[in-house]
């Protein structure tokens, strides 16, 4: 959907994204400066200056294939209840990767994944969408706490809805 929204924009090329790569470069996205496991990773070990750009290829890679993967697989019959809540379920499930792959430093980003999640609910999500507020705990993003209790307790969660913690629907 979005190649074809873009489409239409062709003639302008790359200044259709605007301040996308300054917006990535200023949030310490493209060096990696501004990604949580990476920023912490650092704390450990002293990171060589590719691992930003690297990190960033590989989830670019891993939505790509998701999305693929997503789309290549057959749905339910179009305009069902059914295929609202698998439309849902892949909305949730590229838009929590994007989001925990690149650790926003603001709350407000994730919010947005409170519409799919309640489409598909995963308590995993809207307990991630929940907690964001910590991050203002911490406005200038220095610490480790606020952060790791965020993406830590979210891939808890996680690990726990696959496990079966809770019942779970057959389209979850």
């Amino acid at each position: 959907a979005l190649v074809a929204f873009y489409l239409p924009f062709l003639g302008v090329g790359s200044r259709v994204f605007g301040f996308l790569a300054g917006y990535a470069r200023q949030e310490g996205i493209t060096s990696g400066a501004g990604i949580f496991y990476l920023f912490a990773l650092g704390h450990l070990v002293a990171l060589p200056a590719w691992v930003g750009p690297a990190y960033v290829a590989a989830v670019l890679a891993a939505l790509a294939a998701l999305a693929l993967a997503l789309c290549a697989r057959p749905g339910p019959e179009p305009g069902s209840a059914a295929a609202i809540r698998a439309m849902g379920r892949d909305a949730r499930r590229l838009g929590t990767l994007l989001l925990v792959a690149l650790t926003p430093h603001y709350p407000w980003y994730f919010t947005w994944l409170l519409v799919p999640a309640t489409l598909a609910p995963s308590f995993a999500v809207l307990a991630l969408a929940a907690a964001a507020p910590l991050l203002y705990l911490d406005p200038i993003h220095t610490l480790l706490l606020w952060p790791g209790l965020l993406f830590g307790g979210f891939f808890l969660l996680l690990l726990a809805e696959a496990a079966g913690w809770r019942r779970r629907s057959p389209e979850a």
